[in-house]
């Protein structure tokens, strides 16, 4: 199974942001000033998450994108209850 959690969990969340940017866009709310310090932030934190990758073992990466997964679900389930 290898590195397959890190290409899925990247898939999950650019079609998360696709989503968000398009309705933001859409409504002309974009905040482009925070967008820009988030990039700047991901681009150096997505090589890092990298390299960091190939020193941990699948198992235990799987898990902690079972966590966040599990997390994401709770915050949208408590979002849609309000």
């Amino acid at each position: 199974m290898g590195r397959v959690v890190i290409g899925t969990n990247l898939a999950l969340v650019f079609f998360a942001l696709l989503a968000g940017f398009a309705g933001k866009l859409a409504t002309g709310k974009v905040p482009f000033v925070p967008a820009a310090i988030l990039v700047a932030g991901a681009l150096p934190g997505a090589q890092l998450g990298s390299a960091l990758s190939n020193c941990t073992r699948p198992a235990w990466l799987r898990f902690q994108a079972a966590i966040v997964v599990v997390l994401a679900a709770l915050r949208i389930g408590a979002d849609a209850i309000k």
